[in-house]
């Protein structure tokens, strides 16, 4: 992460009126908390891949709803987020089997915003997945700076979204078996966060709001399917709580992407 970059973020933090305050503490209560599973959507293949498309729709709505945004999603209606989610999974290209990465993330938000009138104010990515050209000057860092995803995560008018990846032990290293992506509704103290899962029912999502995050600092070494080394988390975080279920065959949820978005008319 850049210096310079961070330390405005801090300043920026500090920065807050009384209600823009009281306006981050209602985000986990005024974000919806959509199943990406819901059995009325029908999204292919039962949306087992539709997190990232749930994930930023909650946030679209939130921002409609309670930051007079109206243009961005006129209705919070349930068969309206269904509508919603559907549009974005094409502007996004998500693939049904594989999911959506975060360059695809970037590309469909900002066609979507600017399809309904309105233009992207902030698009911040931090992620060891590549961008694309068009994307890149987006990249902020490799690697999520703590300070960075809680300023963005208790500001009213920013919405900020987590890619964890599922690693499982393998011989040699650790193999990403998928990933997950999850609305940050916000920051409590030190590293914990609060977060809707889509993978989980609405309700559930409400109540298993809870993650925290640990620096990796021991090395963990990453491997793909043939076992040949990519790479090294060490400096991410791994990430812990209620608020992500996952198989026994994972052994560790690492945060590999963060975006960090905002809309203005």
């Amino acid at each position: 992460m850049r210096a310079p970059f961070c330390a405005a973020l801090l300043l920026v933090a500090g920065v807050f009126s009384a209600s823009d305050m009281r306006a981050a503490g209602e985000k986990a209560k005024a974000t919806p908390s959509f199943c990406q599973e819901d059995k009325e959507a029908g999204f292919a293949d039962g949306g087992s891949n539709f997190c990232a498309p749930t994930a930023i729709s909650n946030g679209i709505i939130y921002l409609a709803q309670h930051r007079g945004l109206t243009a961005l999603a006129p209705s919070a209606e349930h068969s309206d987020q269904i509508a919603l989610i559907k549009e974005l999974a094409v502007e996004m290209a998500t693939d049904p089997k594989e999911g959506t990465n975060p360059d695809k993330i970037v590309t469909g938000l900002r066609h979507y915003v600017e399809s309904k009138g309105l233009h992207i104010k902030r698009m911040e990515v931090a992620s060891w997945r590549k961008l694309g050209a068009a994307n890149k000057s987006c990249l902020v860092g490799t690697k999520p700076d703590l300070d960075w995803m809680r300023q963005a995560a208790n500001d009213p008018d920013c919405i900020e979204v987590f890619n964890v990846g599922w690693y499982r032990q393998a011989q040699v290293g650790y193999l990403r078996n998928s990933g997950d992506w999850v609305t940050v509704v916000g920051a409590r103290t030190g590293m914990d966060f609060a977060i809707h899962n889509p993978l989980l029912e609405s309700e559930a999502q409400r109540q298993n709001r809870a993650v925290t995050l640990t620096p990796l600092t021991a090395d963990f070494k990453t491997v793909n399917a043939a076992g040949q080394s990519t790479g090294n988390m060490n400096g991410y975080y791994r990430v812990d709580g209620r608020g992500l279920p996952f198989g026994g065959k994972t052994a560790a949820a690492v945060l590999d992407s963060v975006i960090i978005f905002s809309v203005q008319k």
